[in-house]
């Protein structure tokens, strides 16, 4: 299979997600029960959000969480639809620390704001045209995606396929779903994985198979007799499935240690921007500074997950670069060491 690791590098910084612990959902009145019951709901969206994974919900910690949702409360409101004079909806924050907790203590892993962008190279076959899905399509399963991916906060973009586009890759290229092609028309984007797929809608109901590119990783899942909503649905579980065990951190019984030594650090403001950056990391858990010399720290970092997972939560949000081990220096602690350069904007 054609590697995409090297595209993958170079992609655009991560986008940061907003939103996390919030959520809402329509409701027909502002009863006891129903809003209880939509808590409960508004609880297990988030927790979705959160973990990346749909089958989180079926950790019984959670069940239970679910069934007492007010416990990790923020605040709630009401709102009322633009479009639809007697639709409501109830608006839910939860309590961030709270949730992060509950995670913990399920032994489920937290996904943090900086999230990858997903390139969307879908072709759909309507028994008389074929076409590809494209940026501002409109009346199309963009439509469907967008909002999916949204409530799943996971950043979606679809092409332009404009006079560029064209020229790089063909509607063959796309229904075939050719590595190498899409490949060469998606590196504008700078996208951080790429999500393919061939449809065929009769009906209103989608067959066809989706593809998930990343990295060295390709994974497939079959489309059969779906809506939009539900196709839409299929998709984010595939990507949040496969793109969270990157990035979404598990709280082990035992953290990992790592010396982590970074040059080109020249100013006060790049010292602090650095510190600031590594405490966001959801990984991070704590940061003790060894030594200072000229443009370069030397760091200890105390995190959970894998060091692999570290690496690539770094990665993503391209403000540090991995280095080689600078010639002649010097590493006052024995143990794993990262290398890398600060290029923070």
């Amino acid at each position: 299979m054609v590697s995409f690791v090297n595209f993958f590098s170079i992609g655009l910084e991560a986008a940061q997600v907003t939103g996390l612990y919030k959520t809402e959902l329509p409701i027909d009145s502002q009863s006891a029960d129903e809003q209880k019951t939509a808590m409960g709901k508004a609880l297990g969206k988030v927790i979705v959000k959160v973990t990346g994974e749909v089958l989180s919900l079926a950790n019984n910690t959670l069940k239970s969480a679910i069934a007492q949702p007010e416990l990790y409360l923020n605040s709630y409101s009401y709102r009322k639809s633009s479009t639809k004079p007697k639709q409501q909806y109830l608006q839910i924050t939860f309590i961030e620390e709270q949730v992060n907790r509950l995670l913990r203590n399920a032994g489920l892993a937290i996904w943090g704001s900086d999230r990858p962008t997903i390139l969307a190279w879908l072709a759909v076959d309507d028994g008389r045209n074929r076409n590809i899905q494209r940026d501002n399509f409109t009346g199309s399963i963009v439509e469907a995606f967008e909002q999916q991916f949204r409530e799943r906060a996971l950043p979606l973009i679809f092409p332009l396929y404009d006079v560029e586009d064209v020229k790089a890759v063909s509607m063959a290229d796309v229904w075939g779903v050719f590595p190498e092609k899409l490949l060469t028309a998606s590196k504008r984007y700078g996208a951080d994985a790429i999500l393919a797929g061939r449809l065929e809608v009769k009906d209103g109901l989608y067959n066809g198979r989706l593809s998930l590119f990343f990295r060295e990783t390709k994974e497939d899942a079959d489309i059969l007799a779906l809506d939009s909503q539900q196709l839409s649905q299929a998709a984010a579980d595939l990507v949040g499935g496969t793109l969270s065990q990157h990035y979404a951190i598990i709280s082990l019984d035992s953290r990992e240690n790592t010396t982590f030594s970074v040059e080109g650090v020249k100013s006060v403001q790049d010292y602090s921007n650095l510190l600031t950056y590594l405490e966001g990391l959801t990984a991070v858990r704590s940061i003790s500074v060894r030594r200072l010399l000229g443009s370069n720290v030397e760091l200890e970092l105390m995190f959970d997950g894998y060091s692999s997972q570290l690496t690539d939560a770094i990665a993503l949000g391209r403000n540090l670069r991995a280095v080689k081990k600078a010639q002649g220096e010097h590493i006052t602690q024995e143990g794993p060491v990262m290398f890398y350069r600060w290029i923070g904007r």
